[in-house]
């Protein structure tokens, strides 16, 4: 239900060069997938390969801390963010949060 009424908030801009397309949630592997896209100057698997160690430490911390995740983290959920390129419209990089990761 939540992944459904985000998704129809979207695209959203989060700022310079990306924006979140869609949240998917598959009850099969308890898992919520957030989609994004990358454009313009930080579009480059090598900018988004420089940064991915950076980046998931950023983003287990934010899991960790965020209030708005409550309901996924009582539930156990394993949070995916994958982004993709504007120009290629190919992944570029995929972070799972496991349970683990933010207990």
């Amino acid at each position: 239900r939540l992944a459904k009424e985000y998704t129809a908030k979207c695209p959203i801009p989060l700022g310079a060069g990306i924006r979140v397309d869609s949240m998917v949630y598959d009850s099969k592997t308890n898992t919520n997938s957030n989609y994004y896209t990358i454009s313009g100057n930080i579009d480059s698997t090598d900018s988004i390969q420089k940064n991915k160690q950076y980046m998931e430490s950023s983003m287990i911390a934010a899991v960790r801390n965020s209030l708005d995740l409550k309901e996924y983290k009582d539930f156990n959920t394993t949070i995916e963010y994958i982004y993709f390129s504007e120009r290629s419209k190919k992944e570029l990089l995929r972070i799972a949060i496991s349970p683990r990761l933010y207990k």
